[in-house]
């Protein structure tokens, strides 16, 4: 009589594969885990939202803050419904920039006629005391963290506005724990960036508008020459601010560039934060060059290439607009507010001419 043939013990076999599987998913954990930031991580304020709104040094801007708390509070049961915060994760415009209207919204969102009509019309009331130095804003809802957070989970609400006097770059802002209890934080770039919780800032928007008036700032240089060279090294220069937009301890002084095509056509392409300037360095002149561009500038046709400094806030879309006038275009700025550039120079010769701006804000040079 044969033996039956033999059974292959797999148990170790199983056992490697689970031990294995166990350890990669305790890794996966651990990645996420360290990539994301929890509720006991964020730092609870000892400040009230209402302190937090006040720029003691500019009653207007206080007046704006606590419009966008008012329009934040409006919003807030809107906010922590479930269904309205997926309704919008289609959206094409929301998915790009992770920005949405609030009247738009309400009005695509809210199904309830009386409910819509409600909210819509608080909101419009208090957008019409959502202006700063002669200029009017939309209110918007901005979501930094869009492409990475939860939206099954409650959100973290902010206010798209510095704390006066802090020495660190953060907004106010609150979140409900599952509890249903409220604590009020403040939140920085990388809490909000690393946030499970989706984090809706309060903002306004502008739009650009039309202008006739001359860029008088800029000292320009010219010469003969119908191009910029090819492949150029541009450098920031020699530059200073001599007046503060922020109400927290540090401006984040920033540049943009935009460039005109030879064929027609106005078009910007990046920018980038260059210097945190403490405030007591104001009229501090800082020589060590910054490398702002590098672009072919024959392979695009472009003959003129547009500089302008900003102060760059972390809290707000791609939303506020440098206009050049005459119909050139305008550049766009993360800012909080349209008027927050310091210096516009522009170039449509080759190097080594040196455009210099020199303002009431600062100074800047192209070379």
């Amino acid at each position: 009589m044969k033996n039956s043939p033999t059974q292959p013990d797999l148990s170790n076999s199983y056992n490697h594969l689970l031990s294995s599987t166990s350890i990669w998913i305790l890794i996966l954990l651990f990645v996420l885990g360290s990539c994301s930031i929890a509720d006991n991580e964020l730092k609870p304020s000892q400040r009230s939202l209402e302190d937090m709104m006040v720029n003691s040094q500019n009653s207007e801007e206080t007046l704006y803050n606590q419009t966008l708390l008012n329009i934040a509070n409006e919003m807030e049961s809107w906010l922590l419904d479930p269904v309205n915060r997926k309704i919008n994760l289609d959206n094409q415009k929301f998915k790009s920039e992770g920005e949405l209207m609030l009247l738009e919204t309400i009005e695509k969102s809210i199904t309830g006629r009386m409910a819509k009509s409600k909210l819509g019309s608080a909101i419009s009331e208090l957008e019409k005391l959502l202006k700063y130095k002669g200029i009017n804003y939309s209110a918007s809802i901005y979501v930094p963290n869009h492409q990475t957070a939860d939206f099954t989970l409650e959100p973290i609400v902010a206010i798209g506005t510095d704390i006066e006097n802090s020495n660190e770059d953060v907004i106010p802002a609150w979140y409900y724990n599952h509890e249903g209890y409220k604590t009020i934080i403040t939140l920085s770039e990388d809490e909000a960036m690393n946030s499970i919780r989706p984090v809706y800032i309060i903002n306004g928007s502008s739009q650009p508008k039309n202008s006739t008036s001359n860029v008088t700032e800029v000292t320009n240089s010219s010469a003969t020459g119908s191009r910029l060279e090819a492949n150029p090294y541009y450098y920031l220069d020699n530059y200073s601010i001599a007046h503060r937009y922020e109400s927290d301890n540090k401006s984040e002084y920033s540049y943009v560039l935009g460039y005109r095509r030879a064929t027609g056509g106005f078009q910007y392409f990046h920018h980038r934060d260059v210097r945190k300037i403490h405030k007591n360095d104001l009229n501090v002149v800082y020589t060590s060059d910054f490398h702002i561009s590098e672009v072919n500038y024959l392979f695009f046709d472009i003959d003129r290439l547009y500089v302008a400094t900003y102060e760059h806030d972390w809290y707000v879309a791609d939303k506020k607009w440098i206009d050049w006038g005459n119909g050139v275009g305008a550049e766009i700025m993360r800012a909080k507010f349209a008027n927050e550039w310091y210096q516009k120079g522009w170039m449509d010769a080759p190097k080594p001419l040196n455009p210099v701006v020199i303002n009431s804000k600062g100074t800047m040079t192209i070379k």
